[in-house]
Parts: C-alpha cells; structure tokens; sequence
C-alpha cells in the first residue's frame, strides 16, 4: 500500500420510488343491512390504504387481497397491493401486482410508475426506462416520473438524458427540494459543478434541514475550493445527521485542507468512533496527528489503518454495509440482511450494521427483531439519532408506547430540529390523550419542514378533536393542497 489514499466523497442521492396510493373518496348514503360485495371491496382497499400509511405494510397487504378476492378486477387495489409488497421487500409480488394493473387498464399511468419502481428496484433499468417512458406517455406532465426517469438514466449512467429529466421534474414541482438535490448530483457527476451548486442551494432553501443538500453542497464547494462555505455546509449536514461517519470524515477533510489540524482531528476521531473499521479514516487522522508533532498516536492510528487493510475489515464490514443498503434500496431485505449479518461476522459492534439490519427487519414485519437490533446501535453508539427514532417507532408498534416516547423525546434532546421527532413524539402524545402537547409537537414540525403533508393533516385531526373546528379545517386544506402538489417525492 503507499502512502496516499484516495479520499472518499460520495455524493448522496435518496432516489427511493414509491408509486403514489390510489386517493380515495368515501361517500355516505343511505344505510344498509348488508354490503354488496363491490362496498366491501372498497372498503378492504380503504383500511389497507390507512393501514399502508401507518407503516402497516403487511396488515395492508391483506386488506387489498381481501378487496382483490371480492374483486378481482379491482385495478386501484392491484396498485396498492404492488406498493404494500415493495415496501415489505417483495419484489417479485410487487411486480406481478403491477403488471396484472397494467394489464386491467393499460391507460393507469400509476400502475406503470409503480412497474418501474420495482423494475429499477430489481435492476432492470432498461424495463424501467421503458415503464416511466410508457407513464409519462399517459401523464407527460408526472413529476414523479420525470424523477423517476432522470435517476435511472443517471444509474446507467445516461447523464445527458437523466440532466435532462431531472430539469423536466424541477420544472413541474419545483419546490420539490429532493428534485433539485438529484438534479444537482448528476450536474456534478457531468463537471457542471457551479450548476450543482445551485441546484443543492434552491434545495435547501426549501428545506434548510435537508442534511443530504448540505453535504452535497458542502462537496461542490470544497471542489470549487471554498472552503469556508464548504464546511458551513457539513457543520450543518453533521448536526442534522450526527450518526454519519461519511460526514463527519468529509467535514474533517474540509477542516485539514483549510489548515485547522484539531478541527480534522476531532472530526477524524468522531468519524471513527461511529465506524471504527473505515479505515481512511484511520489513515486521514494518523496524517494530521503526525502534522501536529503527536508521532506516537500517529503510529497507533497507522496501526489501526494497516491491520484493517490486512484483515481486509475495510472491505468487509463497511463494503457489506454498502451492499446491503443497496440491496435493500432495490427491495431485496432477504439479501440486505444476509450482508449486514456478514458485517457484524466481521465487527459484532458496528452500530451501522446494526442499525441497517434493524431497518431490515423492520420493514420484514420482524418488530422485536428490529427492536433488539437498535438497541444494539444505541449500545455501540449512544448517540445515534436515527436508531433511537427507528426503536422509538418499533416499540410503537409493538404497544409499548411510554418506552416508544422516551425514545422520540431523547431523538430531540440529541438534536431538537430533528423534524420526525417532533411528528412521532406528538402522535405518541394523541395516542395518549395529551392534546396540546401533540398540536406544539406538530405545529414545531412544520415550522421546520413546512411542506411536510403528514403533519399538517395531523395537526388538523388533533385540532378536530380539540374542537376547533375551524384552526382544524385550515390544517386540513394545507395538508390537501400539499398532497395533491407531489404526492410522493422520492
């Protein structure tokens, strides 16, 4: 090995594809004593739509196959049943779903932006090239398959076609803050860096705690050699995201080509306590130790760097991570699982590993699984946010609702702008009756994401029950019009 590394800056993309759930409008007539078979099958296809939106994939699945028996050609609950699968990580199901709904009415442009989801998902970017082509032929105006489209493209990599897909979706939603931050990477990945730049901006002015736009931003400008901006930028993506060895290593990267040798170290040393087998890391801090005249703890960081290179941990347990979430992003939890249980073969202590394979059996329907797997994170890493939150939501689900609250309320004492902690904390507090709590909790989460739908329609539903009716109603519409403005932003 010789005595430089290439150092490691990944842009971030979140590109995760959902197609949007059928929107259901239920009208109330006149009572009776026995259903027809089609109002049941709407309302099966009704409960799994709530259920899938309270992260129920599985109970929902079985309300939509209870529609789908009843009905059979039923198309909205095909789409739905194929959206429920995805998210459990049944790939193949969703597929065949999907294709039985475009196959019923081959004019629904969402059965065919659901086909390309999974289609992409499984890594079959030339079908699902052809299916967002074939929605956007139904709905060229659909921004989500305009995004869709322009991601794909940008994994073949086609980066002309995806630049120019990405500019169509920006253009239909432009307030869309994940829109312009996946313009802005393939901008940077084709050298137009001063265009990423503003892209990455205009993201973060709608969403200034969009921690991946502050760390992509935080890139162009260290390669722009701004230095001073660009660690503006990954002081904030550290704070919004502390559980980040990736940021923290790139942020001391910035801190040691600006001269600042104990900001890098502290950075270098942060970035290995959170994942102590990235070994750049390790190779990085022994640089700026030796720079600062500390030769003996250089050696030992050398060490480190040298014996995980020999026992190849570099490219075990962080590479099996990196797989696992790749495989887990396509939807196959069987294999992401299979990757993150190698990891911790190699680290039983590595908190990401952990944590993703928490995530894994999450989404599997595995709750305690999940919840054992994130207390581990947490006893690796007391202090990461994302894993107090996930156990937080496992435990909710599971019924043990004081724990699940102290988990929301300690994501908030670690970072107070945590946007999902204040939602989850104040459904916790509806749950529990305490509705002036929750109505703070979620008017707090709007202040910092003002565009986020979920907690406007929870705000109203508390309100409602408050009985102000008319605060109540004015949530609702903002909720609505949100909703109906990009249903679902990958």
């Amino acid at each position: 090995m010789g005595h430089s590394l290439t150092k490691t800056k990944a842009l971030l993309v979140s590109a995760w594809l959902t197609a949007a759930l059928w929107s259901i409008t239920l009208t109330f007539g006149a009572q009776t004593t026995q259903r027809s078979r089609p109002e049941t099958a709407l309302r099966d296809n009704t409960e799994g739509v709530l259920l899938l939106g309270r992260g129920n994939p599985s109970a929902a699945s079985e309300k939509f196959r209870a529609a789908i028996k009843l009905r059979a050609a039923f198309t909205e609950a095909h789409v739905n049943l194929g959206t429920a699968l995805l998210e459990s990580g049944d790939l193949d199901g969703a597929l065949d779903e999907f294709r039985i709904a475009a196959k019923l009415r081959p004019q629904s442009a969402k059965a065919h932006l659901g086909l390309a989801t999974a289609l992409r998902r499984k890594g079959d970017l030339k079908g699902a090239v052809q299916e967002y082509q074939a929605a956007l032929a139904l709905e060229p105006s659909n921004p989500d398959a305009r995004n869709g489209l322009g991601v794909t493209l940008q994994q073949q990599p086609d980066l002309s076609g995806a630049i120019r897909e990405l500019q169509q979706a920006v253009k239909l939603d432009p307030r869309s803050p994940q829109f312009h931050s996946n313009l802005g990477v393939a901008l940077a990945q084709a050298g137009r860096r001063k265009d990423a730049i503003v892209e990455f901006s205009r993201a973060l002015e709608l969403d200034d705690r969009f921690c991946e736009a502050h760390n992509n931003l935080g890139l162009a400008f260290q390669e722009a050699g701004n230095l001073t901006e660009a660690i503006d930028d990954f002081l904030r993506a550290a704070r919004c995201q502390p559980g980040s060895a990736q940021i923290r290593y790139n942020l001391g990267l910035a801190l040691e080509q600006n001269k600042n040798l104990d900001g890098a170290i502290e950075q270098f040393r942060e970035a290995a306590r959170l994942d102590p087998v990235f070994a750049q890391v390790h190779y990085n801090l022994s640089r700026a130790l030796a720079k600062k005249g500390d030769s003996s703890a250089a050696a030992a960081e050398r060490g480190k760097f040298e014996s995980l290179q020999r026992s190849a941990s570099n490219g075990t347990a962080r590479a099996r991570v990196n797989r696992g979430v790749g495989l887990a992003e396509k939807g196959d939890l069987v294999g992401a699982v299979q990757e993150f249980q190698a990891a911790l073969d190699v680290n039983p202590d590595y908190a990401e590993a952990h944590y993703n394979l928490g995530r894994a059996k999450q989404d599997k329907g595995d709750v305690k699984g999940a919840i054992d797997e994130f207390r581990l994170a947490l006893r690796s890493n007391p202090g990461y946010l994302e894993a107090h939150n996930n156990l937080g939501v496992a435990l909710r689900q599971q019924g043990a609702s004081e724990e699940a609250r102290k988990e929301f309320e300690t994501t908030l004492s670690l970072s107070p702008t945590f946007v999902a902690g204040h939602y989850n904390l104040g459904m916790m507090m509806v749950q529990q009756g305490e509705l002036d709590s929750a109505v703070n909790e979620f008017q707090a989460a709007i202040r910092l994401k003002p565009d986020y739908a979920e907690a406007h329609y929870a705000l109203g539903s508390a309100l409602r029950r408050q009985g102000k009716l008319e605060l109540a109603e004015e949530a609702f519409q903002a909720a609505e019009k949100l909703d109906s403005r990009s249903k679902s932003h990958p």
